[in-house]
């Protein structure tokens, strides 16, 4: 019989690693040092970018992989078992399960890509001495509420969930429905297993791929039963014109569709193109401008992605007139996220398909 040991049962545990702890400590006393990062209040500031810059973004290494957990359990009496699999859910029942190879010594299994602040149940799937599959009593323990939720797809860098953040509407930005992360394929070839984790642990269902398509994009889900959408989208100030408009509002749609869900989407980085259509989705889904900021300025703090992406770069800042332009005289005085509702209607989103929007992506706190 086999028995889960560790961690204990109803145990709260982290995924953040030693170095994610440290930088995003450093990243709180950067913010509250700068004050915001305005370069235009003179040298001062600008300086303290400059050090924050140096601090956190050293180019080569990439910090962007959640710590793994480690599952153990024992055999008790004389039956011996083979072919361990950890199985985890988030319902007693397993009915959806993400699934993870034990290792060699067939006592633990290290698993991986969380939800945050959540309770997983979690069992060993294995093999008698007949070779009757077997499962062992069912443990729990809930993961560490620390946003954002990293992805480990190997082969890639800079993937998390868009979930986990607090709506000025109530609840959080739902888990589990739309990742954000690098290229798939082309100038970055994730391997068949990175691919597979997403299909079969992140049960993904579409691939939104907004790079050009002038031969940059491709289907990296070819033959898969993944659904593919090209929609080529620019960043910051060139976001704008009217087709750009159209293109973001497209992108918006393919997540209205359930059957898109979950949905991973991309540029080549995850970092400018996909940053500024996070930033703009998780906006209308209520997310506060302090979140927003710290999760466009993650992609170069954590990943492998560098570049000086922070809020006090001209084409940050022209990316955020262009929003005010936009939206007329009363454009310096609107909150990020009427700012960002605004924008999708220039494109021609309905409130209608806001609202269906947000009613897919926001869960109420229980």
């Amino acid at each position: 019989m086999i028995l889960p040991k560790s961690p204990e049962k109803g145990a709260v545990v982290s995924q953040r690693t030693t170095d994610q702890k440290v930088l995003l400590e450093k990243y709180i006393l950067s913010a509250d040092k700068v004050g915001g990062y305005e370069e235009a209040d003179g040298r001062k500031d600008a300086e303290l970018v400059e050090d924050w810059l140096k601090i956190l973004m050293t180019d080569g290494l990439d910090f962007s992989f959640p710590e793994k957990i480690v599952l153990r359990w024992k055999e008790v009496g004389k039956s011996k078992g083979k072919k361990f699999f950890a199985e985890l859910s988030e319902t007693p029942f397993f009915r959806r399960k993400m699934v993870f190879r034990a290792e060699r010594n067939g006592k633990e299994a290290f698993v991986h890509s969380l939800k945050i602040g959540t309770t997983y149940f979690w069992r060993v799937a294995y093999t008698d001495e007949k070779g009757r599959l077997k499962h062992s009593p069912a443990s729990f323990f809930r993961t560490e509420d620390v946003f954002p939720r990293w992805l480990h797809v190997e082969g890639a860098s800079n993937v998390r969930d868009i979930g986990g953040l607090k709506s000025i509407y109530g609840g959080k930005i739902r888990q589990g429905l739309l990742y954000r992360g690098c290229a798939l394929n082309k100038r970055i070839e994730v391997p068949p297993r990175g691919l597979k984790f997403l299909m079969e642990n992140l049960f993904l269902r579409s691939e939104l791929d907004t790079r050009g398509s002038d031969g940059e994009s491709g289907n990296a889900f070819t033959g898969k039963n993944v659904r593919y959408f090209n929609i080529p989208l620019r960043a910051y100030g060139n976001i704008f014109s009217p087709d750009q408009l159209e293109n973001y509002a497209g992108a918006l749609r393919v997540l209205l569709d359930k059957r898109n869900l979950p949905c991973y989407t991309h540029c080549l980085g995850g970092a400018d193109r996909t940053g500024c259509l996070i930033f703009l989705l998780c906006a209308v889904l209520g997310a506060e401008e302090k979140d927003l900021l710290f999760d466009f300025e993650a992609t170069s703090v954590f990943s492998r992605f560098r570049g000086k992406r922070y809020r006090s770069t001209e084409y940050f800042k022209s990316f955020m007139q262009g929003l005010r332009d936009l939206a007329g005289k009363d454009g310096e005085k609107m909150s990020v996220n009427a700012l960002a509702e605004n924008y999708f209607r220039k494109g021609g989103v309905t409130e209608k398909e806001l609202a269906k929007f947000r009613s897919l992506f926001l869960e109420k706190d229980a």
